[in-house]
């Protein structure tokens, strides 16, 4: 942590990456993901996120309709329809949006895969999802006997894919290494 405050200062002036560090998934909760989404082995994790954890992160009474722009680059674009209206919203998201961790919590049945974050993951999204399951569960596998259970922050499952804070590099750059900092691991 001493690093980390020498590289970004003091607290920052603009609060909230508390926020962002709220929720963790384990590994028990990637392997029920891969299952409940229908996850292939050649998706990758950013085609998990754009056509399977997006389109189920949506306010209710909205669809999400992801569109492929650039297939080598991974690029998506997003357009929303209320089911209700037939309104179209083209890229910014109806209100009501949620993260993957949310969804999940909602449900009784699944709430308990998701925890406070323990562990922060770095991952290129144009991975295979699945190797990077089955390596955390290797990972989980490997932790002594009566270790905690880890929840891992991921950005595509911990936070709501479809906001836009508005906010410059600058600030997602210390928003970033304080989340960080404050996961631990």
């Amino acid at each position: 942590m001493v690093e980390l405050d020498r590289a970004v200062g003091p607290e920052p002036e603009q609060p909230g990456y508390a926020q962002y560090v709220r929720h963790g998934i384990s590994a028990r909760g990637l392997r029920h993901l891969v299952t409940e989404l229908g996850v292939e082995r050649s998706d990758t994790t950013n085609k998990v996120c754009q056509l399977r954890v997006k389109p189920r992160t949506v306010a209710d009474g909205w669809v999400d309709e992801p569109q492929v722009t650039d297939a080598g680059r991974g690029y998506y674009k997003h357009s929303y329809v209320c089911e209700r209206t037939g309104e179209r919203r083209e890229g910014a998201a109806p209100p009501g949006t949620r993260s993957m961790c949310d969804v999940l919590l909602d449900d009784p049945r699944t709430a308990g895969f998701v925890g406070r974050p323990t562990h922060f993951l770095s991952h290129a999204w144009l991975y295979l999802f699945l190797n990077l399951v089955v390596a955390l569960e290797a990972y989980v596998a490997s932790l002594p006997p009566g270790e905690p259970e880890p929840f891992f922050w991921f950005d595509c499952l911990s936070i709501d894919q479809h906001a836009n804070n508005g906010q410059g590099s600058d600030w997602w750059r210390t928003t970033f290494l304080l989340a960080i900092g404050a996961i631990g691991h």
